[in-house]
């Protein structure tokens, strides 16, 4: 189910998201890399990032899912109170793209998992020009043993 609902997940940012540029699973590619990252800006990196797992019957456990969005842009200007507006509103672009992301995912759900919950949003400091957020949803599923 896990990657059921990562791919769900996958699709319906490609689908409501138009400003994202590269939609991906995460496996480092804003961490490990030469020159520039292998990504295209802005970017959505998806991975699963904790599952609690609780009993409830036997045979049936519940699942609760926490999918880890980061969310990355390197604009080319800086968002300065010198600096003409559309620079600004370029800059701080990746605000409104996590509030349409936030948008898109909240209470999305289906048959295998719940509604997902939006949780929360973190800063990632860099050392690079990249500006990039951390989205936490949850999520919760059953899985049965039989």
């Amino acid at each position: 189910k896990m990657k059921h609902i990562l791919e769900a997940v996958l699709e319906r940012l490609q689908e409501q998201v138009p400003d994202l540029r590269y939609i991906a699973e995460d496996w480092g590619q804003l961490d490990f890399y030469n020159d520039a990252p292998p990504v295209k800006f802005p970017c959505a990196l998806i991975s699963v990032s904790n599952i609690k797992f609780e009993s409830q019957t036997a045979g049936t456990r519940w699942a609760t899912m926490t999918i880890l969005i980061r969310v990355a842009d390197a604009p080319a200007v800086s968002g300065t109170m010198a600096a003409p507006e559309a620079y600004r509103n370029r800059a701080f672009a990746i605000f409104d793209l996590m509030d349409t992301i936030g948008n898109v995912l909240y209470a999305f759900g289906g048959d295998e998992f719940n509604e997902l919950e939006q949780k929360t949003i973190t800063h990632y400091s860099r050392e690079d020009a990249i500006r990039e957020y951390a989205m936490l949803f949850e999520t919760e599923y059953a899985i049965d043993s039989e």
